[in-house]
């Protein structure tokens, strides 16, 4: 599986965005994985409109999010 990996700036997204990194990322998406909040996910849907999203909320209120502890 191929995944991409938007992220917000916080210390939270940043530390999972790198254990992700440490695993290697692959060019072309199959999956777009969002860390961030409602902004961050809708901001990358909006630049790759196509592929499947999930998103791990780091932000404050994430409605759209999916919970991380």
């Amino acid at each position: 599986m191929n995944l991409h990996l938007p992220h917000h700036p916080s210390p939270r997204a940043l530390a999972l965005q790198q254990a992700f990194l440490e695993q290697g990322l692959p060019e072309t998406p199959d999956l777009c994985l969002v860390l961030g909040g409602d902004g961050t996910i809708l901001h990358a849907i909006h630049q790759n409109q196509t592929g499947m999203f999930f998103g791990i909320n780091c932000g404050t209120l994430g409605f759209l999010m999916n919970d991380f502890s």
